[in-house]
């Protein structure tokens, strides 16, 4: 493996915060619905996974009708997310060794992350990995997820890298099949929260199977 440079999702990929969104179903059905109880498809959490708040936000907000505006949903679902990033967020195996490993060889990183800075913020601090990383980016800046390039490409032209040497790690089908097709090597990382892991595989160049670490990639 060729890496001189190295752009990382954070949720699914390093850390383990896919199920947060069990809860937070749970408090919009609270909030907004009177039902605790409330549980989104899996279509709907799907839809959910690489878009930002604010977007999510206006999904809520414009097709389902929830809440006074979507910019009160938003608020709701950061402030509901921090919560759980900076009290339960822990990294997926072999994760923090990687890191440390790539480092160690002077490989270039950085973090491009669909959740917003305060979300990104408390989870990394509560993780303890921010050393690693000399930028984050974030979908937000861009008004855009991981349907388009974007915030890959801007990672890129950060860490200048040679395209060839700088490899995505993602837990996304959409995310990896968009960093594939702009000519980037990826990482596909199986997450238990994806049953269907056939189109990760497909846009994935390595991929990190149920069981394994990245540290394979070592």
């Amino acid at each position: 493996m060729q890496i001189k440079g190295a752009i990382f999702d954070m949720d699914g990929t390093l850390v383990d915060s896919l199920g947060f969104w069990e809860n937070i179903w749970a408090r919009i059905g609270a909030r907004y619905l009177g039902d605790p109880e409330y549980k989104g498809t899996p279509e709907l959490t799907k839809r959910f996974r690489t878009t930002t708040v604010p977007q999510c936000a206006e999904i809520f907000h414009r097709e389902y009708g929830y809440g006074e505006s979507s910019r009160e949903i938003a608020r709701f679902l950061t402030d509901s997310f921090t919560v759980l990033y900076r009290t339960k967020a822990v990294l997926k195996p072999g994760c923090l060794e990687f890191l440390e490993a790539l480092k160690a060889r002077g490989v270039k990183m950085c973090l491009a992350s669909a959740s917003n800075p305060e979300m990104v913020g408390a989870s990394i601090e509560h993780c303890g990995i921010g050393r690693f990383f000399s930028e984050i980016f974030f979908c937000d800046s861009f008004g855009a997820g991981k349907d388009r390039p974007d915030v890959f490409l801007a990672a890129w032209k950060h860490l200048g890298t040679p395209m060839e040497e700088t490899w995505v790690f993602e837990d996304s089908a959409v995310a990896l099949a968009t960093a594939q097709k702009a000519g980037f090597r990826t990482v596909g990382i199986f997450d238990r929260h994806t049953p269907d892991q056939a189109p990760v595989m497909a846009s994935s160049t390595e991929y990190i199977a149920e069981g394994e670490t990245l540290l394979r990639l070592l």
